[in-house]
């Protein structure tokens, strides 16, 4: 039977899931989170999702008196 907690299903990783993953992992093992875990790559994700700007976002770069004429 599917899970019916699948709320963020295909959502961007963020920070405080890749904090939550990292801290079980942690507590799982030996303490600490190998380079090529699982952890490692959601914290990774949740980095570069974070310097993204969301959609719809309005970045400087966009702001009218900034673009080229």
């Amino acid at each position: 039977m599917p899970c019916e907690d699948n709320k963020n299903k295909g959502a961007a990783m963020q920070p405080t899931d890749a904090s939550r993953i990292q801290s079980a992992e942690a507590k799982s093992g030996t303490g600490d989170t190998p380079a090529d875990s699982f952890a490692a790559r959601a914290q990774s994700a949740a980095a570069k999702n974070e310097e993204k700007p969301a959609e719809g976002d309005v970045t400087i770069s966009d702001s009218p008196k900034n673009s080229p004429k």
